[in-house]
């Protein structure tokens, strides 16, 4: 093709216009790209404050998690009594009113180094539960859930065969195996003694005015009444032993301690079958933990005197009293 003097052909126009056009839009598109400016970024004080703030305020979230958590746990222990407290009124439905046995003290084997818990006698009264804890690796009953839900040994049996009902979530207590393993005990609870106790078993103590105090059915409560006569509750691990909790014929005396796992507190079930958590104001009442106990070595919980103390009379109201009134 000839090129005119001075002129371009289309052709060539064209294609320097293109190129052109292209290089134009290739600037504007450099140009708005964002750039993020050095005095934007972030400094090392400023990430260093939103550090500090996050952990200020996971400081403050933790303790309400942590209450939150206990407050959950301190609901299932109150499910745990209430459940308890339904099957001890089903059993009275469907005995004539009469209450489940608080403990019958089954017979004890001691074989091959282990404490194992024999079948008590045929056509024999079963209690709620069965078994006698300690803190001894040879007692089989501490870790064995056959006591609490076998037929054989348990009332609730016939309606339970749950063995994590009868533990509360805040007891932590543990037997220590020869091995070095460390194996939760499987009961927290124990049943008012006054309730369908044996008072056979009190005939030869000092403690034998109690035997007058225990009611066989639930129609022969009446001072105090159902609403203020409690049957379950979660007890102090130094104590429990047989899943009775023994009452103390002196006011200001406790033969067992009443549990504590619940920030001071321990649920307990009454006769007309409400549960409420109740507040121990005595610190003598909440006595730590002393994992020494053994069955058959009488090293166990003795028999607390809280002079004028405010737990025992509380506790004490709950139950009925032997004839003339609690011991001064």
């Amino acid at each position: 093709m000839v090129i005119s003097s001075g002129i371009l052909l289309p052709i060539e126009k064209s294609v320097r216009m293109s190129i052109t056009s292209k290089g134009s839009s290739s600037n504007a598109d450099r140009s708005a790209s964002p750039r993020i400016a050095p005095s934007q970024a972030f400094t090392l004080i400023e990430l260093l404050v939103v550090v500090a703030i996050i952990a200020i305020l996971a400081a403050l979230l933790l303790p309400a998690l942590s209450r939150a958590e206990e407050a959950a746990r301190k609901t299932k222990c109150v499910s745990n009594v209430k459940q308890m407290q339904l099957m001890a009124l089903l059993y009275t439905t469907d005995n004539s009113d009469f209450f489940v046995m608080p403990v019958f003290g089954g017979p004890v084997e001691f074989k091959d180094g282990v404490i194992y818990l024999l079948p008590p006698t045929p056509n024999h009264a079963l209690p709620w539960v069965e078994g006698a804890l300690d803190f001894s690796p040879r007692n089989e009953c501490n870790t064995s859930t056959i006591p609490l839900i076998d037929p054989r040994f348990a009332a609730f049996a016939a309606h339970n065969k749950n063995p994590a009902l009868y533990k509360c979530p805040d007891d932590p207590t543990v037997v220590v195996q020869p091995d070095g393993r460390k194996l939760s005990r499987v009961r927290s609870y124990s049943l008012n003694w006054a309730l369908g106790g044996q008072t056979e078993i009190f005939a030869t103590t000092p403690q034998n005015a109690l035997e007058r105090s225990v009611r066989r059915k639930l129609s022969g409560v009446i001072n105090p009444g159902p609403a203020n006569q409690f049957a379950f509750l979660d007890e102090n691990p130094n104590s429990l032993a047989w899943p009775q909790f023994q009452m103390d014929v002196r006011l200001y005396g406790f033969s067992h301690l009443p549990g504590s796992y619940h920030n001071g507190a321990c649920a307990i079930s009454f006769l007309d079958g409400h549960v409420e958590t109740h507040r121990w104001v005595d610190p003598r009442t909440r006595l730590p933990l002393n994992p020494i106990w053994e069955l058959f070595n009488g090293n166990g919980f003795q028999t607390e005197t809280l002079e004028r103390s405010p737990d025992t009379v509380w506790l004490h109201s709950k139950t009925a009293a032997p004839p003339g009134g609690w011991q001064e």
